[in-house]
């Protein structure tokens, strides 16, 4: 099962102004770029996400609004990709990591003037990076992200550079007892 909206693959790809009410993007082994697109509503089970990229991604001036999965996430990027001036309001993965952004093993990833608000999922309410090369997250704001395990705005396992964000009323809510 792929998902449903837009299954890529094999070749460049420009997606622009363009609005996705539970609706998708797979990628696989495709350069994408989506480009001032509105993402709203989305609800999956399993581990679907918004956009799944397994190659190149560029994510630009695009909105993700009350998005809920599984275990998904709003992105989820395989390779390397930037996302910029974005924003994510109320998305969340009910047994996933990042809600907004999962970055995993391998991927060099570059987060630049996004908005997280009410973004939760079991680690990194906001952003997951598990195992990439390295990523960096600059000039984001974080509001009200909540990490139900660890990491209330982000969790990593990796190299991860954080510069001239804000975080205001994010938390883990890990309890050892």
């Amino acid at each position: 099962d792929c998902g449903n909206g837009l299954v890529l693959g094999g070749s460049d790809v420009i997606i622009k102004n363009v609005v996705f009410k539970n609706a998708n993007i797979d990628s696989f082994s495709v350069n994408c770029e989506v480009i001032n697109c509105t993402f709203s509503d989305c609800s999956f089970e399993g581990e679907h996400s918004a956009i799944d990229a397994h190659g190149g991604l560029n994510v630009d001036s695009c909105n993700f609004i009350n998005c809920h999965f599984e275990k998904g996430s709003a992105i989820c990027l395989g390779g390397d990709c930037g996302v910029s001036n974005s924003n994510f309001l109320n998305c969340s993965s009910e047994y996933g990591s990042g809600a907004a952004v999962y970055i995993y093993y391998g991927s060099d990833c570059d987060i630049v003037n996004c908005s997280f608000e009410r973004c939760s999922a079991w680690n990194g309410g906001a952003i997951c990076d598990d195992f990439a090369s390295s990523s960096e997250v600059i000039g984001c704001d974080f509001r009200n992200c909540s990490g139900e395990n660890c990491g209330g705005a982000i969790y990593s396992y990796s190299l991860f550079s954080i510069d001239s964000c804000s975080f205001i009323d994010c938390f883990g809510r890990y309890d050892e007892s």
